[in-house]
């Protein structure tokens, strides 16, 4: 989708194999769990579970476009994140990704982690003031998610999917507990940190000007411990698990 490192028109997904029983199997499973034909003919009988994940055949035409293009979209994010990385890696208080040089990095998201002791905040606090003095630039930078995976409401009332199945089922331990302190790395990445863009990160990291943007803001911000220490007293900070699900 949109937001994705393969852009396209809608949502989709891709399975490659070497095998003709996954293909087959994986085919099922997109459609109905029918069998479909060498010639694509339908016989109308569910073989095993399945739903109905067919794409359009729009979507699917612009989308082999697409991957056409991929490796062009992924060089310009890559050299927009180089470029951004290279800028922030001076400035006290923000620590960009760091890439081995035996890897390489897609940048599906620019995550920045904060340090709040260069201003002798705790992180949380000095990862809002900071959050909050980008927005006032103009610059949009996001939490992307504020709680941990089991911290969502699907696992903190284990709903499922009918009389609290998948927990109440035989093969499940039925006293399991989600609690997110027992989360504290995930924790402190989502107090620390915040995601350069706002939904379409890629963009972003593709617009040279838009890198450039980021770049000053960043560096003015940043620049300004006293009157980010300052706008810090005036915060009534909670931690971002602690408010409403939200992107920002």
């Amino acid at each position: 989708m949109a937001g994705k490192n393969l852009a396209t028109a809608g949502e989709g997904g891709l399975l490659t194999t070497s095998s003709p029983h996954l293909r087959n199997r994986a085919d099922a499973v997109k459609m109905f769990g029918e069998t479909i034909g060498a010639n694509g003919s339908r016989d109308y009988n569910a073989h095993t579970m399945g739903w109905n994940y067919r794409l359009s055949g729009i979507v699917a035409a612009f989308t082999s476009t697409q991957i056409d293009r991929l490796d062009d979209y992924t060089a310009q994010v890559q050299q927009g994140a180089r470029t951004l990385a290279k800028a922030l890696a001076d400035v006290p208080g923000v620590r960009p990704p760091h890439v081995p040089d035996d890897r390489t990095h897609v940048y599906h998201h620019f995550r920045v982690l904060f340090d709040g002791s260069v201003a002798g905040l705790p992180n949380g606090l000095f990862r809002q003031a900071v959050q909050d003095a980008l927005l006032a630039e103009g610059i949009g930078v996001m939490s992307y998610q504020n709680r941990p995976l089991p911290g969502q409401t699907l696992f903190q009332q284990k709903t499922g999917y009918g009389r609290g199945c998948p927990w109440t089922c035989g093969q499940t331990s039925r006293d399991q507990c989600y609690r997110q302190e027992d989360y504290p790395a995930t924790l402190e990445v989502i107090r620390s940190s915040v995601v350069v863009g706002k939904r379409l990160c890629m963009a972003s990291l593709r617009d040279p000007d838009s890198v450039e943007r980021y770049r000053d803001a960043f560096t003015k911000v940043l620049s300004n411990i006293d009157e980010l220490r300052a706008y810090a007293s005036t915060i009534d900070y909670v931690e971002p698990w602690q408010r409403e699900s939200r992107l920002w």
